[in-house]
């Protein structure tokens, strides 16, 4: 396990010198800058009541194309401070989780999920971003028992995507879900 701050001063540092199995343990407090994930690493922080990622553009944290389904990230309020294109923005191919955080006004989207990316999106508070709570983009995520409101646009926008929506609450978007072309997915619960 590596430690932040106690290991390394920044949660990129720790990052960096992580290796695939490593768990990093985030200590509560307020963190800046832009997170760029690694495959097979786990990002856990204190809580998200007590940890914050924020950056001022860009995207707060990014997913690479490699990251497989132990790629973790947990435990955070993650904040765009209204100027950042995506809380999270996972690549194309990738498949990661996303767990038991909040993801909070990015001047675009609360998570981007990009072409053939699979990521597990759950027990997640998406709100208040300034378009879409989880844009999917050909994309197949599987999104469950997460609360997805105010955010500007819609709670869930997939385009040609192929996305599982169960057990969310979804409420207070300027609409709820919207799947078009092509899109098809299973959707229940919600």
């Amino acid at each position: 396990t590596i430690n932040v701050p106690g290991d390394y001063s920044t949660i990129q540092e720790g990052i960096n010198a992580a290796m695939s199995g490593d768990t990093i343990q985030v200590a509560a407090g307020s963190y800046s800058g832009n997170i760029v994930l690694k495959n097979g690493v786990k990002l856990i922080g204190a809580g998200r009541d007590t940890t914050t990622l924020s950056a001022v553009s860009g995207n707060v944290v990014y997913v690479p194309a490699d990251a497989d389904p132990s790629t973790t990230i947990q435990g955070f309020t993650i904040d765009g401070l209204g100027t950042s294109s995506a809380g999270i923005y996972v690549e194309s191919n990738s498949v990661r989780t996303i767990t038991s955080s909040t993801i909070t006004d990015s001047s675009g989207f609360g998570i981007y999920c990009d072409q053939n990316s699979k990521p597990t999106i759950t027990a997640n508070n998406i709100i208040n971003n300034h378009y879409n709570g989880i844009f999917c983009e050909h994309a197949a995520p599987t999104i469950t028992n997460n609360t997805i409101s105010h955010n500007q646009w819609y709670g869930i926008w997939c385009n040609a995507s192929s996305p599982v929506i169960s057990g969310n609450t979804i409420d207070s978007n300027d609409c709820g879900i919207y799947m078009l072309s092509g899109s098809k997915g299973t959707i229940s619960g919600n």
